[in-house]
């Protein structure tokens, strides 16, 4: 293969031969910079050290403060004990009671001070009066209202006591509650007279058998008011039978006091 030669044009020689030239110039132009600034630093690297040993201020080193004065260090004084004491022990007098100044009262003892109080005893064998029955009592029983069970109607009240001493009416109280329902249910306040607006108590007493039926009714206290007795002796005998005595009682009848207390309201 033959070599090829390349040629380069005229233009283009005179082009590259003017860069060369501007290379040259600027090269030359950095190395005259860094020569003068050479110089030019040393010379006032000088100046500057002259200026500071000019203008410099001298201060003067304090002498000397006055001392502070530290805590003296607390000294360790060897403990003694008690029995080590090397002055022997000087017996200790008694002073002697001096007397009281004249007109001074004696300050009382405390036993003496305070007077125990005196204790009444109350002799238990002394009988106490008597105080009267309450108004709710039934005659000849004595037992209060508190024993019975009670059933509140428009035209008054009525209660029942079952058992002796209400002991059926404190086991069995639901039966009581379903006796006086009964028994209120049939009592008729419109059979007693419109002028009548209130009366004492009627109490009545009667048997119920196993079976629930009633049995002996009797008035035990009346009224004073024919009206309010019958009333309350309908009620009773309109509501044989009762219901069957429970099945876990053991007794073959129970005896109940009865009362009907009427208010008109």
């Amino acid at each position: 293969m033959g070599a090829h030669v390349l040629s380069i044009p005229d233009d283009r020689r005179d082009s590259l031969g003017g860069m060369v030239l501007v290379s040259a110039i600027l090269h030359a132009t950095l190395v005259g910079l860094m020569a003068a600034y050479a110089l030019l630093g040393w010379h006032f690297g000088n100046r500057g050290t002259e200026w500071g040993l000019q203008s410099a201020v001298h201060m003067d080193a304090v002498a000397s403060l006055p001392g502070i004065p530290l805590p003296t260090p607390a000294l360790q004084t060897p403990s003694t004990v008690a029995t080590q004491n090397p002055l022997p022990a000087k017996p200790e007098e008694q002073e002697k009671p001096q007397p009281p100044p004249p007109g001074a009262q004696e300050i009382p003892k405390f036993k003496d001070a305070i007077k125990p109080e005196k204790v009444e005893r109350v002799n238990k064998h002394i009988p106490q009066p008597t105080q009267p029955p309450p108004d709710n009592a039934v005659p000849g029983q004595g037992e209060a209202e508190m024993n019975y069970t009670q059933s509140v109607t428009q035209g008054g009240n009525i209660a029942a006591s079952a058992g002796e001493g209400n002991n059926f009416g404190q086991r069995y109280a639901w039966y009581v509650a379903s006796m006086c329902r009964r028994i209120s249910g049939n009592w008729l306040q419109s059979t007693i007279s419109s002028n009548i607006s209130t009366a004492p108590r009627v109490y009545f007493s009667f048997v119920i058998e196993r079976d629930g039926s009633i049995k002996d009714v009797e008035m035990t206290q009346g009224s004073g008011i024919p009206e309010v007795d019958r009333s309350g002796l309908r009620a009773i005998l309109a509501s044989n039978p009762l219901p069957a005595l429970p099945p876990d009682y053991a007794g073959s009848s129970v005896n109940v006091q009865f009362y009907f207390d009427f208010h008109r309201q």
